[in-house]
This record gives structure tokens, C-alpha cells and sequence, in this order.
């Protein structure tokens, strides 16, 4: 509560965590993996107390994502890391696959998400995995069937390890790959199809990229 200036005393979860995401001073989601299933946790008491946690699928998860207007619509989205994508829209007391009636995995491998920042009347979601050449996917909750591939610019052998979409709707991708920077589109909602262009200026040789954050306007 000091910024990182003093710790206080740990606090026990009922599994490890794989990933969390955060929602305010006290409120947060953990995925966890108990050896069968995948179960996300939310804790309304920062972490004193958790609830009995809700199946998300059977393998871990790789990432938890809060919908823009989560305090409005309490919905989520999670990943995990064996190509499938979950959601839910009650605030994670039940969560199904993304599509609907998917009987395997639409990626393979460690997936990446991020909600469009006007998801709120879009209903448009992104994905992308580390699975080399499988590029980034746009889906619209509600309207598409399947998973539809927007980035056909991405690097030969590219590897996206993270995605984050902007506040001014600026779509961002780490890949992976040696000297495979960064993907940045500035109109991933575009129905007749985006354009992204590759970042790498600034980069040493070989970089290989892991993850984005991004803070008002400052990407890291």
C-alpha cells in the first residue's frame, strides 16, 4: 500500500497460481491447476478468503483478462495453454469455451488474449498463440462461428508470447521469434481486414520479445 516500498505478510491460496488478474484493492481472480482441471478462484478480501473456484477447462491457464467495462458487465476471459480460449459473463461462476460448440482447441499451444477496448459494443475479443506462423485472431461474441485470422503480416515463423489492445483501440503483439519485434495495428476491428505493420527499431540483435505493458501512453 507504500508502492512497493514495504511488503506485508504472505498469504496462503488454496493452490498455486498460474495466473491472476487483478480488480481493485481488495478483488482479484487466480487461475489455478489442481492435476484435472483448471480452476479460477476470486477473492473479495485481498486474499484472506477465496471461493471454491470454477472449472475453465482441463489444462492451465496462461492468462485472466478483465473486460473494459468489467464493473458494468462482469465479464472475462481466460487462456489457457493448450490452444483453447474460455469465457464468462457472471463474473466467473461458470465459463464456456470460445466458440460455443468448439470440441477442440481453435489454437495450439500457449495462448495470448485481449478484449477490444469498446468490447462494451463490439463484443469483439483477440487471441494468438506461440505456435509458430499461427498468426492473430479476431472473434465477435454473439455474431461469428469461428475464430478469424486478421494478421497475415506477421513474420515467417513468428511467435506471439502477448497481446494488449490500447484505451485508443491500437492493437500491440510481442512475438517471440529472434529479431521478430513487435505487431501494431491501428484498426484491428476493421471488417474488410486490418492492417498490422512490424515494429523492431530500437532493438538489439536477436532480441527475442516476452511480454507488453502498456501505461497511458507508454508502451513497455
Amino acid at each position: 500500500a507504500d508502492n512497493g516500498q514495504n511488503f506485508g505478510s504472505p498469504r496462503a491460496t488454496p493452490l498455486p497460481i498460474d495466473t491472476w488478474a487483478v480488480v481493485n484493492d481488495t478483488t482479484l481472480f487466480t487461475g489455478s491447476f489442481d492435476g484435472s482441471n483448471t480452476l479460477v478462484s476470486r477473492t473479495v478480501t485481498g486474499g484472506l478468503t477465496y471461493s471454491a473456484g470454477t472449472t475453465a477447462g482441463s489444462q492451465p491457464l496462461n492468462s485472466i483478462v478483465l473486460s473494459p467495462n468489467y464493473d458494468e458487465d462482469e465479464t472475462i476471459l481466460v487462456s489457457n495453454t493448450n490452444g483453447w480460449v474460455y469465457w464468462s459473463n457472471d463474473n466467473g461462476n461458470s465459463f464456456e469455451p470460445l466458440p460455443p460448440d468448439a470440441t477442440s482447441p481453435p489454437f495450439t499451444g500457449l495462448v495470448t488474449i485481449a478484449f477490444d477496448p469498446v468490447y462494451g459494443s463490439n463484443n469483439t475479443v483477440y487471441a494468438a498463440s506461440d505456435t509458430a506462423d499461427e498468426g492473430i485472431y479476431r472473434y465477435i461474441i454473439g455474431t461469428r462461428t469461428s475464430w478469424e485470422n486478421i494478421d497475415s503480416t506477421l513474420p515467417t515463423g513468428g511467435m506471439v508470447s502477448q497481446l494488449i489492445a490500447s484505451p485508443q483501440g491500437t492493437l500491440y503483439a510481442a512475438n517471440s521469434k529472434a529479431d521478430g519485434g513487435m505487431e501494431r495495428c491501428l484498426n484491428p476491428t476493421y471488417p474488410l481486414g486490418p492492417t498490422f505493420e512490424t515494429v523492431t527499431r530500437g532493438l538489439d540483435d536477436g532480441a527475442k520479445l516476452a511480454g507488453l505493458w502498456l501505461a497511458n501512453n507508454r508502451l513497455w
